[in-house]
């Protein structure tokens, strides 16, 4: 168990359904404040992933050790050994490590914004090798834009038009240069 928060680690944990922890963290646990910027924490894939305890999917990867497991388990079942997953928004890296962890001889291509988000997800991509982060975010124009980054849930970051108080520039490109680079010829879009 984490060091902070034992009761309501305790509380979530022993939730006795498969799913509704989440819920309920989003309901009465998002006021929770902790001390360290960073924390190395272990999942309940059982593997340690480095999270950001005061953003949303730090907090529910503190507490719970998992973060939106359906779609998790959904990319396991659906996965085949040697498979590759491109990982669009892959902000600290937990799908992506699922991933690597659990599907054989699998590796990830995860395309991050943003700059402290970029540390640590190659911090915890690192841990399991055969991936490739690329540290801009994908538009229909190339070049440089204004990214909004939410602090309390960094995974809601978005490009905007303009600079305001939470935004900082990034590097975009067009998705048919990033399928270019990846050398990817067959893919499937989903809206």
């Amino acid at each position: 168990m984490n060091p902070e928060h034992r009761l309501a680690q305790t509380l979530l944990r022993a939730w006795p359904f498969p799913r509704g922890a989440g819920r309920l963290l989003d309901l009465y646990f998002t006021k929770l404040s902790f001390t360290k910027h960073t924390e190395t924490v272990r999942t309940t894939d059982d593997f340690e992933i480095t999270i950001i305890p005061n953003e949303a999917i730090g907090r529910h990867l503190y507490l719970t050790g998992e973060f939106d497991r359906s779609i998790v388990e959904l990319l396991c079942a659906f996965s085949r050994p040697g498979d590759t997953l491109l990982d669009v928004g892959a902000n600290i890296g937990y799908v992506s490590s699922c991933f690597l962890h659990n599907v054989v001889n699998s590796a990830v291509i995860a395309v991050e914004p943003f700059s402290e988000l970029v540390e640590i997800l190659t911090a915890n991509l690192n841990r399991f090798g055969k991936s490739q982060i690329y540290p801009f975010a994908i538009s229909d124009k190339d070049g440089e834009a204004w990214f909004e980054v939410n602090r309390s849930n960094m995974g809601a970051g978005r490009i905007v038009g303009g600079c305001g108080v939470r935004t900082t520039r990034v590097q975009h490109d067009p998705p048919h240069h990033c399928f270019l680079i990846w050398r990817l010829r067959n893919w499937i879009s989903l809206r």
